[in-house]
């Protein structure tokens, strides 16, 4: 392949950088290829809203006291949601703005102790259409064990 072949054109120019660094135009990467830190703090306040007005008040307090330097702090409130619910993510948010807790350690503190929820008691039925009784089952085992013998 030549260098300057007329088939080919030019699409980007990326001036060189040092050992290390990157100079990669924003426009190329491709959404659904960004990740962490790249979406941006606005992007992640959203998230944080999405859970609950309390959750986003403590994204918005964080990044205002902090700033970029509390975007792993939010997004790691965003990713308790994956194994705790809204609700008590949302709770603990609202307890850790009232103590003035702004660290992510303390939101998971406070989702450990908070109580788990009650199970439900339920009645279980004695007698359903569906559902042989036991004296049936009996009489099953007994006349198996009769004809057994009878061999």
């Amino acid at each position: 392949m030549r260098l300057f072949d007329p088939q080919f054109k030019q699409i980007a120019i990326h001036a060189r950088r040092g050992s290390g660094r990157f100079a990669t135009d924003q426009r190329h990467i491709a959404p659904e290829s960004r990740g962490g830190l790249e979406r941006g703090a606005v992007w992640w306040l959203r998230k944080a809203q999405a859970i609950g007005p309390e959750a986003g008040r403590w994204a918005e307090t964080l990044l205002a006291q902090r700033g970029i330097h509390a975007l792993r702090a939010v997004m790691g409130l965003v990713s308790l949601t994956q194994r705790h619910a809204s609700g008590a993510v949302e709770q603990a948010c609202a307890s850790a703005r009232a103590h003035a807790a702004w660290r992510l350690r303390d939101l998971r503190n406070l989702l450990k102790r908070q109580a788990p929820p009650q199970q439900e008691r339920f009645e279980f039925i004695t007698e359903h259409p569906l559902i042989r009784s036991l004296s049936d089952y009996g009489r099953l085992v007994r006349s198996a064990f009769e004809e057994l013998h009878a061999w």
